[in-house]
């Protein structure tokens, strides 16, 4: 990804600076005007102590997604393994991730410790100094919902046309994309 990000930031004529080191190795001293954290908060042990960490080091904005265990898309094939259900066996059944997982064939390991809800990042952000706020964003991608052939989720593509099919207003259906991070 920071590879990704050092071509898009290149071929747009931006020089800005990419950082890649851990929070805990940043000087306190350290400020960014923008901070990007993706799909990150559920791989750490003390992901409050992790996320202000980076508030400490952002000045004006941080981009911090995370996945929604309880979205339908999550629910039915999550994304770090594609299996149905994983994203509810983190916390306390955390340790039944592994066996699940090669019971199913999976054979990489992205251990999951804790898939932190939306509200609870919300009031736990609202703490912080430096008067940070919550806001969901529209996830890159998001226009797909008018073309579901463009979708290369099948389980996403299948449930978004069921949906249409149903009447779903699209506006409805932007909804259910944003809350799916």
């Amino acid at each position: 990804r920071l590879g990704w990000l050092r071509t898009r930031l290149r071929s747009h004529g931006l020089d800005v600076p990419v950082i890649d080191r851990p929070v805990e190795a940043l000087a306190d001293s350290e400020q960014f005007d923008l901070v990007i954290c993706s799909s990150v908060l559920e791989h750490v042990d003390d992901w409050q102590g992790f996320l202000a960490g980076l508030l400490r080091h952002c000045r004006k904005a941080a981009s911090v997604s995370w996945p929604n265990k309880f979205a339908l898309l999550e629910l039915l094939a999550d994304q770090h393994y594609g299996l149905p259900g994983a994203t509810l066996l983190p916390g306390s059944l955390r340790w039944l991730q592994r066996p699940y997982r090669r019971l199913c064939g999976v054979t990489r390991d992205a251990w999951v410790v804790a898939v932190p809800g939306r509200g609870t990042v919300r009031r736990f952000v609202a703490n912080q100094p430096g008067g940070f706020r919550l806001e969901a964003m529209v996830p890159e991608g998001a226009e797909k919902i008018r073309e579901p052939a463009r979708i290369g989720h099948g389980a996403a593509r299948r449930a978004l046309v069921a949906l249409q099919t149903l009447g779903v207003p699209d506006r409805w259906l932007l909804g259910l994309v944003i809350s799916q991070k």
